[in-house]
């Protein structure tokens, strides 16, 4: 309320001078005395706009659920001629006997398409956190299961390529497996970011205390072909395809229509990673949106599987 008063105590001055200015000036013309009336005006209303605003809160959209959980599941697959992986070799210039042995070749994590079936491995799917609308959350949503997932680093590759968390597990390992030193920069923009060095055969963790809007870049400086990714949610609402481009996330609420946001590393921003855009879906009810879905669940019903088919050009950093 405080800060109500000096408002308007800045608003009386503003009006006071105004005032002033019209009736000590008796040369100007009855021009001038409408437009400083209508500065008065426009005054009073910009003010009593700015009180309303400061005193009222915005009612937040409300989730309509019917008291149901379902589960959707389903599959991606890249729409043309599955790409070859791409080889990783030439760009390994350092401790080549551990990260290359014999000469072998390495074959980058970035992009691996099923050469039998088509599924894009690597995909995360997620539900989209909007601002002022609360979505009811399944009791096995709300706290992490089974093992706290680990960032290794394996083979001079980040292993898993894809690491997703809910953030109440609240620190992540992080695990060198190497004889040979490595360094772990996660750049998270809402989380404190990490950039240290991991001595071989060794370990450290990073702290995780809030969520991520979109996957965050992990590298290592020491070798910089190696990059993974680290994503940081409030719930269990999530899913990474496997090997298949099979995916399922459970227990979702029914009744109200939910945003379920669909990211690659090769997406939207090229090889900084990004949303997919351009999604075709069959087999079930769930509409494409830039980025993503939007599906309403039935509590009566459960969800066909999903079939997402991913057009080339929506994977520019392929």
């Amino acid at each position: 309320m405080r800060s109500h008063r000096i408002t308007f105590a800045i608003a009386a001055l503003m009006l006071a001078a105004i005032a002033l200015s019209a009736s000590g000036c008796s040369h100007e013309t009855e021009s001038r005395a409408t437009a400083d009336a209508s500065e008065v005006e426009a005054l009073t209303k910009l003010f009593t706009a700015g009180e309303k605003a400061a005193t009222e809160t915005p009612a937040a959209a409300t989730f309509q659920h019917t008291g149901g959980f379902q589960t959707i599941s389903g599959r991606i697959r890249f729409d043309g001629t599955p790409p070859p992986r791409k080889s990783m070799l030439d760009s390994i210039t350092k401790d080549r006997e551990i990260c290359a042995p014999g000469g072998a070749d390495v074959l980058s994590p970035a992009l691996i398409v099923n050469g039998q079936n088509n599924g894009i491995k690597n995909v995360i799917l997620f539900l989209k956190t909007e601002k002022g609308r609360e979505v009811p959350l399944h009791e096995s949503a709300k706290t992490p299961s089974g093992a706290v997932p680990s960032m290794d680093n394996k083979d001079c590759l980040f292993v898993p390529h894809i690491t997703v968390v809910n953030f109440a597990v609240g620190s992540i390992p992080l695990k060198n497996l190497d004889p040979v030193d490595h360094n772990m920069n996660i750049q998270t923009v809402v989380n404190i970011g990490k950039n240290s060095t991991i001595p071989k055969n060794s370990s450290s963790t990073y702290e995780v205390t809030a969520e991520e809007p979109m996957p965050a870049p992990v590298s290592c400086t020491i070798h910089p072909w190696m990059k993974g990714y680290l994503h940081v949610r409030g719930n269990n609402y999530f899913a990474v395809t496997d090997e298949n481009g099979n995916f399922k996330i459970e227990n979702l609420p029914t009744g109200d229509k939910l945003t379920i946001q669909v990211w690659h590393e090769a997406g939207s921003r090229g090889d900084k990673g990004g949303a997919i855009n351009g999604l075709t879906i069959g087999g079930g009810a769930a509409t494409a949106i830039k980025g993503g879905f939007t599906i309403t669940l039935d509590k009566d019903n459960p969800p066909a599987e999903l079939d997402i088919a991913v057009p080339p050009a929506s994977l520019p950093g392929a």
